[in-house]
């Protein structure tokens, strides 16, 4: 750590930093500028490496560290549309100058960083990569939430749906593939009533068959990938007040994702967890408010089968007409090599996905062929960097639903805890209205009934603010039972965890932050608490050995949580 002064020409005032006993890092500036700068210069000192790569990856730019094998994941990288998506970002953001002004202050303390060191100095990763760290952009900031997009939403079942579609029908489909299931316990109570005029959609007068082509798919979104946050209401709580939980389960990475910190400044004084690569705390708490995240596994990425007028593909067929593709061309350098050119066509839905590069890629597999485009919400403009920002500022339940309205991709619930007794939760998805099971399949490319429409009213989207049962969770599984008035597709979590959760939380009374601890940590199982019994059921007793009984007994006794000695 800094044992002396530093003295850095971006700082209009003096600041203070102080590391406690678990090298979390307190900044104390004078200013909003000073603060997101220092914060900027520290994520810098302890993890710029990690920043600056996982954006490159993000990009697709990793041929320019690791050469040639690398080139295949970086075409698929752009053509995806991450540096495509994270310009629009970027020229969205460039709308809010206050926003702006805050990712320049974040970006020139990293550079502050950057600028101060020689190649003795540099990190050792970049001594064993042989290369040097190149100035930070507001671009890269948009870049990261494009990776975390991508994280949490760029993965898809659509291929598989329609492969089942295809050799089943669609009835099989409707009964294998529900939303609605007696055990759920949405994230927004079944309590809660809806008082608005839902936005119709026109459906199609039949399903679309499209042929999935073959495979199998090779990727499957990671089944201990999820997160859970809950609350409850100071009428339940021991102190009065209302207490909040929230436990990511995102992958375990080194170095970590997360970057614990403490932000102050005239008007800001705020604790938790940021994302490396852009400012403000992401889950945290302030003076007045507390607020936490869990995926919301909504199906924000579909795919439309295009038909073109002939080989050329420079014009395809779309409501009744044709339309021209437009090309963007992507230069990828590559280490000790010339620099590819990789050529993207484009419809209005989005890129189109070329056999060569998905075919290889672990979360297509090789089901992609040419003539199959995609449309991914990430690749739109929105502005989540300022979710945080007026997060970390927010003193009321007001003040968090103006911010959490700038928030779009990937679709996130949003919990919210206030001094002021208020409790919510929100389903951040710029959710597109959308006709009965739009976008599980394939779709067709050319009815202009498969496009997608604007999305519907923040005040259309999921949400409960202080229901009567006196809590609220989320646990990734489906936000809402079939009362609500839209379709909102995607691939939620099994039930049970979300009903564990509920199943403990109305027995709380006069409950303390140990108690959310203890349901964080609780370890039971309902699916085995359903299933045991019955696979029990179909064993022959008579025709078990000794030991066999002696396991069959301890089995029939389990009470069915996880615990190591079980």
């Amino acid at each position: 750590l800094p044992s002396e002064d530093l003295f850095l020409d971006g700082l209009k005032d003096s600041v203070n930093v102080t590391w406690d006993e678990r090298r979390v890092p307190h900044i104390f500036a004078n200013n909003e500028h000073d603060l997101f700068y220092t914060q900027g210069y520290i994520h810098a000192f302890d993890r710029l490496w990690q920043m600056e790569f996982q954006v490159m990856a993000a990009g697709g730019r990793l041929s320019e560290v690791i050469g040639e094998r690398a080139l295949d994941y970086d075409r698929f990288q752009r053509r995806i549309g991450m540096m495509r998506g994270a310009q629009n970002v970027v020229d969205f953001y460039k709308e809010d100058s206050l926003m702006t002004a805050s990712l320049e202050a974040y970006s020139n303390g990293i550079n502050a960083y950057i600028n101060s060191l020689t190649p003795d100095s540099y990190p050792i990763e970049y001594k064993i990569l042989d290369y040097k760290p190149e100035p930070w952009t507001i671009k890269k900031c948009a870049l990261l939430y494009m990776y975390m997009a991508w994280e949490l939403a760029g993965s898809t079942n659509d291929l598989a749906h329609t492969k089942f579609l295809k050799e089943f029908g669609i009835s099989d489909y409707k009964d294998l593939y529900s939303f609605d299931t007696p055990i759920l316990t949405p994230i927004i109570p079944k309590s809660k009533k809806w008082d608005f005029d839902p936005i119709k959609s026109s459906e199609p007068s039949e399903i679309y068959m499209s042929d999935p082509y073959s495979s199998d798919l090779k990727y499957e979104p990671n089944p201990n990938n999820g997160s859970n946050n809950f609350a409850i209401s100071g009428k339940i709580s021991s102190t009065g007040k209302p207490i909040l939980a929230n436990d990511p389960h995102l992958n375990l990475t080194l170095p970590s994702i997360w970057y614990e910190n403490h932000l102050v400044a005239p008007g800001i004084n705020v604790y938790g967890v940021s994302l490396l690569g852009a400012p403000c705390v992401v889950i945290g708490y302030n003076e007045d408010i507390a607020w936490g995240s869990t995926n919301g596994m909504n199906d924000v990425m579909d795919f439309y089968d295009i038909t073109f007028r002939d080989n050329k593909r420079e014009e395809y067929w779309h409501d009744g007409e044709w339309k021209e593709t437009s090309i963007q061309i992507e230069k990828i350098k590559i280490r000790n090599s010339e620099t590819f050119l990789d050529t993207t066509l484009l419809t209005h839905h989005g890129p189109l996905l070329t056999h060569d590069i998905f075919s290889n890629m672990p979360r297509f597999g090789s089901s992609m062929a040419v003539g199959r485009a995609m449309r991914w919400l990430a690749t739109e403009p929105s502005m989540e960097p300022k979710t945080f920002y007026m997060l970390n500022k927010a003193k009321n339940y007001d003040d968090y639903l103006e911010a959490i309205a700038y928030f779009s991709c990937p679709g996130q619930n949003i919990i919210y805890a206030g001094k002021d007794n208020d409790i919510a939760i929100w389903q951040t998805n710029a959710l597109v209205p959308k006709w009965d099971l739009q976008g599980r399949f394939i779709m067709d490319g050319s009815d202009a009934s498969h496009d997608w429409r604007d999305p519907i009213p923040m005040g259309h989207r999921p949400f409960s603010l202080n229901p009567d049962e006196e809590y609220l969770s989320s646990a990734n599984q489906n936000p809402v039972d079939t009362s609500y008035p839209y379709f909102v597709p995607g691939d939620y979590a099994p039930a049970f965890r979300g009903a564990r959760i509920d199943q403990i939380l109305p027995t709380l009374r006069n409950a303390t932050y140990d108690d959310l601890r203890k349901i964080q940590i609780d370890n039971k199982s309902l699916l085995a608490e359903r299933v045991v019994p019955t696979l029990l059921e179909t064993i022959d007793k008579a025709s078990l050995s000794k030991e066999q009984i002696e396991i069959y007994n301890k089995l029939s006794s389990w009470d069915y949580f996880y615990n190591p000695d079980s």
